[in-house]
């Protein structure tokens, strides 16, 4: 095993070093890069270009003082098991303001879902039972609100940052009609929030930020398959390195298999300094066509302990200023934060449900049902779970 481990090193430590190899060549030709990128019919989804290559340095900003927003959610999910057919959603909210003159604001706001039209909502244009999907679905909507509200009351200068992805991938399967469900479906309503978010940031001139911890993706690296592959246009369904009786993973020395299972954070890790980012890149998800105007492009940040994922909308894309102040506020958080930003992480203190708190929710609940009169049932799987058997 131990042999086998050093050869999958070997042989991973090339790939790395050839991506970064056309990382380095390939990609600085921006016309070609277009151009094959374009072209190309994979799988995959492909990052596009939208700025020159190069690094970028952690901008020098010096600021009287700012602010940064963030928000994050918790739920208690419905339980068949419990007395009765309810869901909650916690949405954490912290203000940091640093400066001449700091300040800090952090709060959470449950709320309580009971109504025959939460527990039976209509989710990608069918009725469902509210489970886990519709209540983190729910959730979210809630999160992306109030940070929205929290955008328009900020002051400036001010970061809006957002836990995890601004791309609804789980909306992935239907994206062209994920705009024209109705307005009271889950779906539509989780869209909306995020582009009510989108605008507010612009209008209150605050750049608002997706901080993937962790990042998995590979949207470069896949682009640069694409340009180590000799076709022109490139298409995967009908590439001539694979044999007609394999499918292409069956197969293990096609061209671009050179920088095969190489993730983007593994190619920036080599290639970006401590506070660097990469240049933006245009989002390829296929669920951004829902999003009109606001294309989401993202980028990577050496942010010391990890290569993080920030990933914006188009608005702020656009804006040189508003990405230098995205980039030193994301870097200055994750400093601060000794490795992740400190108001994310306050604002999951804020919102965490844990389940001492659950226990105690379906306890009171039961208590209120109790006090009006309503019978209380439980089914014997709770039962047996509350009350040991001698």
């Amino acid at each position: 095993m131990s042999a086998a481990l050093a050869t999958s090193r070997d042989e991973q430590g090339a790939r790395l070093a050839r991506a970064a190899a056309e990382w380095g060549s390939g990609w600085a030709d921006q016309g070609r890069v277009r151009g094959k990128v374009e072209a190309a019919k994979t799988s995959w989804l492909l990052a596009r270009p939208l700025e020159p290559p190069g690094n970028h340095p952690l901008p020098d900003l010096s600021l009287p003082g700012w602010i940064v927003l963030a928000t994050d959610g918790s739920q208690i999910e419905v339980s068949r098991h419990e007395i009765a057919s309810c869901f909650l959603v916690n949405v954490g909210e912290v203000v940091l303001e640093y400066g001449e003159q700091p300040g800090a604001r952090l709060a959470s706001t449950p709320s309580l879902y009971f109504e025959p039209n939460d527990l039976f909502p209509i989710y990608g244009d069918e009725e469902r039972a509210a489970d886990g999907a519709i209540v983190g679905a729910v959730r979210d909507t809630q999160e992306f609100r109030r940070l929205a509200e929290m955008a328009r009351e900020a002051g400036k200068p001010a970061v809006a940052l957002v836990d995890g992805t601004l791309i609804l991938w789980r909306d992935e399967t239907n994206p062209r009609g994920l705009a024209n469900l109705a307005p009271d479906d889950v779906k539509r309503q989780r869209l909306d929030a995020m582009l009510e978010l989108f605008e507010a940031g612009e209008q209150a001139g605050i750049p608002v930020v997706g901080y993937v911890s962790s990042p998995g993706g590979s949207d470069v690296v896949n682009a640069l398959k694409v340009l180590i592959c000799p076709e022109h246009p490139v298409d995967c369904d009908r590439c001539p390195f694979t044999p007609k009786d394999k499918r292409p993973t069956q197969v293990s020395d096609k061209p671009c298999d050179a920088v095969l299972r190489i993730a983007d954070a593994t190619l920036f890790r080599s290639v970006l300094g401590s506070g660097e980012r990469s240049p933006l890149f245009w989002s390829g998800a296929p669920v951004l066509e829902a999003y009109g105007r606001h294309r989401v492009a993202f980028c990577y940040l050496d942010a010391g302990d990890e290569i993080a994922r920030l990933e914006v909308p188009a608005y702020v894309a656009n804006d040189p200023g508003l990405m230098r102040l995205a980039h030193w506020v994301a870097m200055d958080q994750s400093r601060r934060g000794r490795g992740y930003p400190v108001a994310l992480a306050e604002a999951h203190e804020q919102a965490i449900v844990r389940w001492a708190d659950r226990e105690a929710f379906f306890r009171l609940v039961a208590q209120r049902f109790v006090r009006e009169g309503h019978r209380v049932v439980l089914s014997a799987k709770q039962l047996r779970k509350r009350g040991a058997l001698v």
